[in-house]
């Protein structure tokens, strides 16, 4: 039986994936086959919806 701090470092190492920042900076880089997928696809890429993009001043 593996003990809390084991099962821990277990499932730490098993969810740690090479290449985990690999979500897109960009709407424009989320491609799917359907213009209706666009807007849960770019939520799904962390992305903000249209009309929400910042503005400096």
């Amino acid at each position: 039986m593996l003990s809390a701090a084991e099962l821990t470092k277990l499932l730490l190492a098993k969810g740690d994936a090479a290449g985990c920042d690999a979500l897109p900076r960009s709407k424009c880089e989320v491609k799917t086959d359907k213009a209706a997928c666009a807007p849960p696809a770019h939520a799904m890429a962390g992305l903000a919806p249209r009309g929400t993009e910042a503005k400096l001043r």
